[in-house]
């Protein structure tokens, strides 16, 4: 499936009609409210979503075979 640089901008576009901020799109992604936001998120909490995030992306990595053969080139 391609992806061009339309649909980019499409995702990119209604991702700021949600909220401008970057961390704040992934707070609302996470289930925070605007006022749970103001009050911060603690750093353990940003923590977690980075562990979850990149243990997701390397499963999906692993399952899709790339991993393997951008290691079987080095």
């Amino acid at each position: 499936m391609a992806v061009s640089l339309a649909d980019l901008e499409a995702v990119s576009n209604a991702a700021l009609r949600v909220d401008s901020n970057p961390l704040g799109l992934v707070g609302r992604l996470a289930g925070l409210s605007a006022d749970e936001q103001r009050a911060g998120i603690p750093g353990y909490a940003w923590l977690g979503i980075g562990a979850g995030v990149g243990l997701l992306g390397g499963y999906f990595l692993f399952q899709s075979k790339i991993l393997s053969r951008i290691l079987d080139r080095g």
